[in-house]
């Protein structure tokens, strides 16, 4: 995997960072102290395959928060891990999730007091339109679906698209009816083609 965007503890002693694996598509938290040692998986296990990602600390040390998709066909969350220190080692504990979607949230920064937390939250929401050169505007095609990658069979009679929200594959009539899912999450489609 590819290691990124490093968070060092408020004490100094250990860093956290995400290590995305592309083959995989997985994105998990790792963690190592300062000197190189004790690598490890910050939640080993905690979700197979790991979507997590893009953690900070609060200023006092006492959490970590971070970011999960929990499953790829999710938008993302984000996540408080408390952080005690045991006499010997860290006891890791259950993430606690902070905020719900549908709403896909990226971890903004924390007050200065570290009290709060300040989020960005997206929702988008597409509509598949087409041109109309003679009245110049734009018409919703395929009844306006949230798609991309849209491709037509050759008689024009159907279209196969990837879905916007899951990045699902389905097939539908040109007219908008009939649509008939063909893949499903967690596996993600892209750029459908008709054969010949």
């Amino acid at each position: 995997g590819r290691p990124t965007q490093p968070a060092f503890s408020p004490d100094g002693e250990r860093i956290r960072f995400t290590l995305f694996d592309a083959a995989a598509h997985t994105s998990a938290l790792w963690e190592v102290r300062a000197d190189g040692s004790r690598l490890h998986a910050v939640l080993p296990g905690w979700h197979d395959p790991a979507h997590e990602c893009c953690g900070v600390w609060t200023p006092d040390g006492r959490y970590f928060l971070f970011r999960s998709t929990l499953h790829s066909d999710s938008f993302g969350d984000i996540f408080a891990l408390p952080d005690r220190t045991g006499l010997l080692q860290r006891t890791p504990s259950t993430p606690t999730q902070l905020t719900f979607g549908p709403m896909e949230f990226y971890i903004g920064a924390l007050t200065p007091d570290g009290k709060r937390l300040l989020v960005d939250g997206y929702q988008s929401h597409g509509e598949l339109v087409r041109y109309d050169p003679g009245s110049k505007q734009f018409i919703p095609l395929l009844g306006g679906i949230d798609a991309y990658a849209v491709a037509f069979s050759r008689d024009g009679k159907h279209a196969a698209y990837i879905d916007a929200v899951d990045s699902t594959l389905w097939t539908i009539r040109a007219d908008g009816s009939d649509k008939i899912q063909l893949t499903y999450s967690p596996d993600h489609a892209a750029l459908p083609r008709w054969s010949p």
